[in-house]
């Protein structure tokens, strides 16, 4: 039974830790895809002024992706998910 409990607790890791590698990888590619975009669009002004705005926002998240993982991987060592699939 522990073996088992082991075995879901590293499946929820990986899937915690890959969720948040997959959304910092989305997070870059678009800030860098805006950064690309507004390069491009130098003629016009306002445009260039927005997506630099629209990249820069696109970043913001990026601090708290770590701040929620090491809380959802403290969750999943505490066992909390396990006593409550008990109920």
């Amino acid at each position: 039974m522990p073996d088992s409990i082991e075995k879901k607790r590293r499946t929820r890791r990986r899937g915690a830790v890959l969720g948040a590698l997959f959304l910092l990888a989305a997070q870059l590619a678009s800030a860098a895809i805006l950064i690309w975009g507004a390069s491009l669009a130098s003629e016009y002004r306002w445009l260039q002024i927005t997506l630099w705005v629209l990249a820069v926002l696109s970043l913001v998240p990026l601090p708290f992706v770590g701040i929620v993982l090491k809380q959802r991987l403290n969750e999943i060592k505490g066992g909390e998910s396990d006593a409550a699939a008990q109920y």
